[in-house]
């Protein structure tokens, strides 16, 4: 996204939440649908200061510079609490140095327009932080932190293994101004999802969760996803992802769908499809047994399903399933006609607005009677919690009987 049409999106949704009274945002962050959005957070108050101050506009910057000399009074021992009533106690230990890079950019960027004594205050300030953090070990990535805005950072062993510590990596990356292409071979800029390693997929609503690392992808490769441009609070704190040239070079991010396999976690796989519009998805789950992906090709996908040896009680008869966010699909077929239950060997024919998804297990190995279901509900991994909130197209493969060695096959197609 463009930083001028940036700034003016984040305004466009930030500024509801200002209080006339206060000044401040007010937001509850760990409740942002809450009726009562009472708390005046810190950072995201910081933050809202730093776009005003970005945009280089004359009627923003007395605002900026009022708001940013507000916060710093909110100072106890180089520390800062999260929230403004908490002053001066501070929950955690290391709140401040998640404002370093904002005063890294500050100090940077908007120096022409903050008074000498603001820029006094925000040095004078960095090195508090600094000073009062060098009295114990540090976590790793709050040590990268400081080294980055030290310009010491070094991108070396470390690989991160999820979105938000990616996003890390590239925010250190930025401040150092070293390449983003490591980061960058974790991303499908068609399907605008992760690709890489993790040890949980998150989904929210129906779509992939957004990190911050969404945003620094969107701005290096210029696609950022419909549902990223809709989030505020993270669409605030997108004013730490700078403008950026990129030579994108990522051999697996230009595919139209992704299939990931990742056994022992869950979900233990994950087949994306859409586009930066709406990305859909297909997710395998089963809390024990072992899922395989025997052979693959175009738009062709085999897995093969190991029970656990354990025969499992009734209430726990469901023991592995797939779950498809229901805007992928208008209606579900079986065999061709609408039903709700299916059996070994019958095609489960998902139509979704650009063709359809196909799905049909057989008995591989052992013996057993299974049936399948289709209902609605969420998969394990959502965020969204809000009450009778559904999401998903459930398809179940309950067992009804089976011997204790047992092994599915599965064959999934889009078309």
């Amino acid at each position: 996204m463009e930083e001028k049409k940036k700034l003016e999106r984040i305004l466009e949704l930030i500024r509801p939440r200002i209080s006339p009274q206060t000044g401040f945002l007010h937001a509850n962050l760990e409740d942002l649908r809450d009726p009562r959005q009472d708390p005046i957070p810190l950072t995201e108050n910081l933050l809202y200061a730093s776009v005003l101050l970005h945009t280089k506009s004359v009627q923003h910057i007395q605002e900026g510079r009022v708001l940013l000399e507000k916060i710093l009074a909110f100072e106890s021992e180089g520390n800062f609490p999260l929230y403004l009533h908490e002053y001066p106690s501070c929950r955690s230990a290391y709140q401040a140095v998640e404002l370093l890079p904002i005063f890294f950019y500050l100090l940077r960027n908007c120096t022409s327009i903050l008074s000498d004594d603001l820029q006094n205050r925000l040095i004078s300030l960095s090195k508090r932080i600094l000073q009062n953090l060098q009295k114990e070990e540090l976590p790793k990535i709050i040590q990268r932190k400081i080294d980055a805005f030290l310009g010491r950072f070094s991108q070396e062993d470390w690989y991160p293994t999820s979105p938000a510590e990616w996003a890390e990596y590239c925010l250190c990356s930025q401040m150092q101004g070293s390449s983003l292409q490591p980061a960058l071979d974790q991303w499908n800029r068609n399907l605008c999802v992760y690709m890489g390693e993790a040890f949980q997929y998150l989904q929210e609503g129906e779509e992939p969760l957004v990190t911050l690392f969404d945003y620094f992808m969107g701005e290096a490769l210029g696609n950022l996803s419909a549902r990223a441009e809709q989030n505020p609070m993270l669409l605030l704190r997108s004013i730490l992802v700078r403008p950026m040239t990129v030579d994108f070079q990522a051999s697996k991010g230009t595919t139209q769908e992704a299939f990931l396999l990742m056994p022992g976690q869950r979900p233990s796989g994950v087949l994306y499809f859409g586009g930066r519009e709406k990305t859909h998805s297909f997710a395998l789950d089963a809390k024990k047994g072992e899922w395989r992906l025997d052979k693959s090709k175009e738009r062709i996908y085999v897995l093969s399903y190991t029970y656990a040896e354990e025969i499992p009680r009734e209430e726990e008869s469901v023991e592995c399933a797939f779950f498809l966010n229901l805007s992928a699909a208008s209606k579900v077929l079986i065999q061709g006609k609408q039903a709700t239950l299916f059996r070994p060997g019958e095609w489960v024919e998902m139509v979704t607005e650009s063709g359809s998804l196909r799905f049909c297990f057989i008995v591989d190995r052992g013996e057993g009677q299974w049936t399948g279901h289709i209902l609605r509900g969420n998969r394990p991994l959502q965020k969204d919690k809000s009450p009778f909130a559904c999401y998903d197209r459930i398809i179940a493969l309950r067992t009804l009987r089976r011997s204790s060695i047992a092994k599915l096959q599965i064959i999934v197609e889009t078309v």
